[in-house]
């Protein structure tokens, strides 16, 4: 399937894809610095790893084509390199404008002539593009194996997936590189916005999976006339205003949510906290009055805890995950089954329940991401824990993580996140 792109002549095409294409040659090689730079950078990897073994191949990477060279910028059993773009396999996949498969890279006529041919260590190979801000391909997700192998049907669709979460974490990286010295009038706009409510939650559907009946909702923060959520929430982490943001936008999820409980007295919300609140058990008091002073049920509250929650004071941050889930709020873990902050935290807190990442759900189409998935459903029955499958966009997705005993689902599949107008709440 082609990708869809810009119609330009092919030239300017060809200089306008390579200009996109080093935004991220930079960024995507981002390994330190400001906490969601950072973050996303190590969620890159992740995504990699669990690429490879999903898919069952030796090498898997991320490639940037920017013109003249291919930039690996991160990878599973392969090296960082650069090399030419014109000897690159990769290439074929920019001259196609779609995905290719090889089957035997030492025999295909395409790749006459090209080093590659004479490496021991390739066999079989696919490559899917990789779409910038600008909608032009600036890489590719690949997979190689040693030995000559044709790429299924199957197997293609699911590095396709990978390849749309790898194509959010490099635009991610981006928007915070761009925005990581921000002026300090910025900042400033951004304090106001929060003080006037200008920030609101928009809301995604959790679904039972048995019945298909959404259950309730995830609110997420959203600043609707400016531009993408990564760069406003990076900067209150950066700059001291996570919390205040928290509560801005919990302040309205209390009015949406006692107004749909008219109908629906069960919904149950799930909300995100940022790590700033563990920092000071006064913020964990307002945080449990918010909802106190609303009226509000907290046994309906799910808190989220992100692999980006970096709790430095791991004692005081157990204790007080104990005093919410006293004062009836459940506490979840958020993207889990990737990296070992998830099971550092399972050890560290005592949970009700894990949503289980999009990474995992993405190789669901495969017996390895489904032996993951098994493992993580057993884990938590073992735990007692109730369990929510994210990022699911198809329903063969959806009935496969029923079937291997996941309760609840959240993803495209029934909806993307809304605001609050566009809701309705069936009694």
């Amino acid at each position: 399937m082609a990708v869809v792109t810009p119609v330009l002549p092919d030239d300017a095409r060809e200089f306008a894809r390579a200009e996109s294409a080093r935004h991220y040659v930079s960024s995507g090689q981002v390994s330190s610095g400001h906490f969601s730079s950072a973050h996303v950078a190590s969620k890159l990897a992740n995504t990699v790893s669990l690429a490879a073994a999903a898919l069952g191949f030796g090498t898997v990477m991320v490639n940037i084509l920017d013109g003249a060279m291919q930039h690996t910028i991160a990878s599973s059993n392969f090296p960082v390199m650069r090399k030419a773009q014109e000897h690159a396999i990769c290439n074929l996949v920019i001259k196609a404008n779609a995905a290719v498969t090889v089957t035997s890279i030492k025999d295909d006529p395409r790749l006459c002539g090209l080093p590659v041919q004479r490496d021991s260590a390739a066999g079989g190979y696919a490559g899917v593009p990789i779409l910038g801000r600008e909608l032009l391909i600036i890489g590719t997700l690949c997979v190689v194996s040693p030995q000559a192998r044709e790429v299924t049907g199957p197997e293609l669709e699911v590095l396709r997936n990978f390849a749309a979460i790898v194509q959010d974490q490099l635009e991610l990286v981006r928007r915070v590189d761009e925005g990581s010295v921000p002026p300090s009038g910025e900042i400033a706009h951004l304090a106001n916005a929060i003080a006037d409510g200008e920030i609101v939650p928009w809301y995604q559907a959790i679904v039972d999976l048995e019945s298909g009946a959404t259950i309730g909702y995830e609110a997420l923060a959203r600043w609707p006339h400016n531009g993408d959520p990564v760069d406003f929430v990076a900067q209150a982490e950066r700059h001291d205003l996570a919390v205040q943001l928290d509560r801005s936008v919990i302040r309205q999820v209390v009015i949406d949510l006692r107004r749909w409980h008219r109908t629906d007295p069960k919904l149950t919300m799930n909300v995100n906290v940022s790590a700033r609140h563990f920092e000071n058990s006064a913020d964990i008091d307002v945080l449990i009055a918010l909802f106190a002073a609303a009226g509000i049920d907290t046994r309906l509250i799910n808190i989220e805890l992100t692999e980006t929650t970096r709790l430095t004071r791991a004692t005081q941050a157990s204790s007080l995950v104990d005093r919410l889930r006293a004062s009836g709020f459940k506490v979840w873990l958020d993207d889990f089954g990737t990296g070992w902050s998830s099971l550092e935290s399972l050890l560290l807190f005592q949970i009700d329940g894990i949503k289980v990442d999009r990474d995992v759900t993405a190789a669901l189409g495969l017996p390895e991401g489904r032996a993951v998935l098994r493992s993580l459903m057993t884990l938590a029955a073992e735990l007692g824990l109730a369990t929510t499958v994210e990022g699911v966009q198809t329903a063969a997705q959806a009935q496969r993580a029923a079937e291997m005993g996941c309760s609840f689902g959240q993803g495209y599949l029934w909806s993307r996140a809304v605001p609050a107008t566009s809701i309705e709440i069936a009694g």
